[in-house]
């Protein structure tokens, strides 16, 4: 089946990927445990006040609360939050895992802390122990 899109002017026609050529997914529980963050450097000559932490893998954000005060209390209110996604089988072609830090500012602002990117989220996969 081919779905046309209108770019503009004209209709531009977009090919499905075959089902042979298409990576088989499973589905996961991604669950992340969020502690707190300490010793946060300055970001713009203003210190880091408010932060939160979003993890991002195959186009889902999980994030975590926002640390209100995080001189007073560095931990998190909310420390367990999870979502069912698709992740192919193969390593080779799961998306990266990217963890990003922005500090919440005033009138609505976000001003990135700091970010990382694996490329294997395979490590991360929990595999429970069989009872023998």
């Amino acid at each position: 089946e081919v779905i046309k899109v209108n770019n503009g002017q004209e209709l531009v026609p977009i090919l499905p990927v075959p089902p042979e050529i298409r990576p088989t997914l499973v589905k996961y529980r991604f669950e992340v445990l969020f502690w707190g963050l300490r010793d946060l450097k300055r970001v713009q000559f203003m210190s880091v006040d408010r932060p939160r932490v979003d993890i991002e893998c195959g186009g889902h954000i999980i994030q975590s609360s926002v640390i209100t005060n995080a001189r007073k209390n560095p931990n998190f209110s909310m420390m367990v939050k999870h979502i069912d996604i698709e992740l192919p089988e193969q390593e080779l072609y799961c998306p990266p895992l990217t963890i990003r830090v922005v500090d919440c500012r005033s009138f609505g602002r976000f001003t990135l802390v700091g970010t990382h990117t694996s490329n294997s989220i395979h490590k991360f996969f929990y595999q429970p122990r069989s009872k023998r």
